[in-house]
């Protein structure tokens, strides 16, 4: 299977934390891995559907808490407006429940914010190859949940 980084093209992502320390270290994260184009930053659930909409990124790495919105939230209104790019959770909550119902939403990835960097870059590639991926504290929470027998789920750089 020939993946969307092996065909040269560079994956656009869309960066929403409402924390500007952490979003700031978040694209600068993104922008050195070979492969990534960080083409827009957002700090509200209001901002990101506005610039999701208008860059139409291939990945949107995003946050769960914003000043104007809960994550779920912000995810329903991206799905609402027919946002049907890839999504990827950053986050520091690890609740089983609240993965279970953005997985509802068709996130695909979810990384901790505890999680090492190389996690986050494992999730933008697995997302855009088709895949889920979840970090290693997510994935035995959901484990046989709701994934179906067919789903791919990455895991820690394993599939």
């Amino acid at each position: 299977m020939i993946s969307f980084s092996d065909k040269g093209e560079s994956i656009a992502i869309l960066v929403v934390d409402d924390h500007p320390a952490v979003l700031f270290g978040l694209q600068q994260l993104l922008e050195k891995e070979p492969g990534f184009e960080v083409v827009g930053a957002a700090c509200s659930c209001k901002e990101l559907c506005s610039k999701a909409a208008h860059l139409s990124p291939d990945v949107v790495v995003m946050d769960l808490e914003m000043d104007d919105s809960s994550g779920a939230e912000a995810v329903a209104r991206l799905r609402k407006q027919h946002y049907d790019g890839h999504i990827v959770v950053y986050s520091a909550h690890d609740e089983r429940d609240l993965v279970l119902k953005l997985l509802d939403f068709n996130v695909r990835g979810y990384v901790t914010k505890a999680s090492s960097r190389e996690y986050v870059w494992e999730a933008i590639r697995a997302v855009v190859d088709g895949r889920l991926y979840f970090d290693p504290t997510i994935a035995p929470l959901i484990m046989g949940t709701r994934l179906g027998r067919n789903e791919s789920v990455g895991q820690s750089g394993t599939d």
